[in-house]
């Protein structure tokens, strides 16, 4: 939805804004479905390994031997640089979710380089294993690095701002949320989003 506000507001290609909106919405729903079925799967790891990280889990949800943080950090963290300068190798060729839709929908002649295009990692450094190895390690880097700062910002802010202790299973900088969507029961949340998938995906494109 944010791309196809930009695109409105200035896209070069005449094409019709609501066929490009609902092939954005058709096309990332199926791509959430998949990244739904990961998440679910890296959830689970957790669970296995240090509940008490995962919030609502249950109390007798313990493993049978407690990993410590650091040994969870550093398998994590191995984990992503193997994803990242290997696993990344093997990626698929064919366009992504928005490259496609510009496929389909015939406005991907007008795209132009951006201001970064001649970066040393401009679209992963290059076409080389060496090249996109870097591009992802460096990128495990920023990731982390902005992570790291945004922790201790939390944990300082903790320190000066008592609150109620949580019950259960509950990671020490979980914040509860109060909002109408968070009070909602979780099957209707299910409900409405499985409805928005196939009302987007049945949605008849021009």
């Amino acid at each position: 939805a944010s791309f196809v506000l930009q695109f409105s507001l200035g896209g070069a290609a005449e094409v019709s804004i609501d066929a490009v909106l609902v092939a954005m919405l058709g096309t990332h729903a199926l791509i959430g479905i998949g990244e739904g079925v990961l998440t679910a799967l890296v959830v689970g790891a957790v669970m296995e390994a240090r509940a008490d990280l995962v919030h609502g889990a249950p109390a007798d949800a313990r493993p049978a031997r407690r990993l410590s943080t650091r040994a969870v950090a550093v398998a994590g963290l191995l984990v992503t640089v193997v994803f990242a300068a290997v696993v990344s190798q093997f990626a698929s060729g064919n366009p992504d979710g928005l490259e496609f839709v510009a496929e389909q929908q015939g406005f991907a002649d007008t795209a132009e380089g951006s201001a970064a295009s001649g970066s040393p990692l401009a679209d992963y450094g290059g076409t080389s294993t060496v090249d996109t190895a870097i591009a992802g390690l460096v990128g495990i880097v920023i990731v982390l690095g902005i992570g790291y700062v945004f922790f201790r910002l939390l944990r300082r802010g903790e320190r000066g701002t008592p609150h109620a202790a949580a019950s259960g299973h509950v990671h020490a900088l979980y914040r509860h949320g109060e909002s109408l969507l968070h009070r909602l029961p979780a099957h209707l949340k299910l409900v409405a989003g499985l409805g928005f998938v196939v009302g987007v995906v049945a949605t008849p494109r021009e």
